[in-house]
């Protein structure tokens, strides 16, 4: 239980950092472009958030195609393994596919989140 939450913070974590250093980004980036109101400010967090929620996505698609799709779990002739062996890893393939999507969706959530503050 404890090595769960202690997961679930290390991920809210690592997506807070990563929201704070995009929106550190986008912030000089409007800077430079003469941003003086927070509504552009707003909007630029806000399509900034769209778009790594839009990669997350991506890449959970990218990593579905590159395993063969959902309905052919590890095709690997040459391995020795049984069906419970096989199943047992595409398990694990599966829930670590959806790690990028879910940091990247947090963090696309954050900076929509700071977003709606302005």
């Amino acid at each position: 239980m404890k090595e769960i939450i202690l997961r679930y913070l290390r991920l809210c974590g690592s997506a807070l950092l990563l929201a704070v250093v995009v929106a550190l980004l986008i912030s000089c980036i409007g800077w430079l472009a003469g941003w003086r109101a927070a509504n552009q400010f707003s909007n630029g967090l806000s399509g900034a958030g769209s778009i790594i929620v839009a990669l997350g996505f991506l890449s959970l698609a990218g990593g579905l195609h590159m395993r063969g799709g959902l309905r052919v779990p590890n095709r690997r002739p040459d391995s020795d393994m049984n069906r419970s062996e096989r199943a047992k890893m595409w398990a694990a393939e599966t829930v670590q596919g959806y790690n990028p999507l879910v940091l990247l969706a947090v963090t696309g959530l954050f900076l929509i989140g700071v977003s709606l503050l302005f």
